[in-house]
């Protein structure tokens, strides 16, 4: 087998390490456990005082661009300033749909969990994944 001389005058490529990831090359960018009070339920009790809830996002940036735990804080924080909301299931759509607008992520999947629900339960919630439309 021939080997060739290296090119002194060539530039190294750099590591991945030193690259990063290309922007939406299989990354999934992720904020877990954002908590938030705010005012959600259905229940008497629960318009009367916020209460903690648990926000977990992750999402798949569109190939070739990219999106940062900022900006999924910032949707989360958007839609829980509209003010009270009724259902985790509302609250995880909104979510969702104020992170695929934009047009940055292919994918997102977010986690509403109310941890002050159920005394004797870590948290309830639920769980949601949406894909933008094409």
């Amino acid at each position: 087998m021939r080997r060739g001389r290296l090119n002194s005058t060539a530039r190294p490529r750099p590591s991945a390490e030193k690259r990063g990831p290309r922007p939406g090359a299989g990354c999934r960018v992720f904020v877990r456990g954002l908590v938030i009070d705010m005012m959600i339920g259905v229940h008497p009790v629960e318009r009367e005082a916020p209460q903690p809830v648990r926000i977990t996002i992750e999402a798949t940036p569109v190939a070739g661009l990219s999106c940062s735990p900022a900006q999924l804080t910032a949707a989360a924080g958007a839609v829980v300033g509209r003010g009270h909301i009724r259902l985790v299931e509302t609250l995880a759509e909104d979510v969702a749909a104020q992170i695929l607008d934009d047009g940055t992520v292919q994918s997102v999947r977010v986690r509403i969990e109310k941890p002050a629900a159920i005394a004797e339960a870590a948290s309830v919630g639920v769980e949601i994944e949406r894909h933008a439309s094409s």
